[in-house]
């Protein structure tokens, strides 16, 4: 590990590290969005991502108005 330059637990903490169930939530929720946006000619904002996003029936961000 000298070689590297990395503590021991630096090195351990790299080697074991799985990906935890939040990040792989945002991940998915980040691709979501993405095509989303890609899908509307890049030219949504939050406010229609979110109304988009609940029509599929994810909850995020604020409440925003439909009307």
């Amino acid at each position: 590990m000298k070689a590297l330059g990395l503590s021991k637990s630096t090195y351990y903490h790299w080697k074991y590290y799985q990906i935890s169930r939040h990040d792989k939530q945002d991940t998915i929720l980040k691709s979501q969005i993405f095509e989303i946006w890609k899908n509307n000619y890049k030219a949504y904002g939050y406010s229609r991502i979110t109304i988009a996003m609940r029509r599929l029936g994810v909850v995020i961000g604020p409440i925003v108005s439909t009307d």
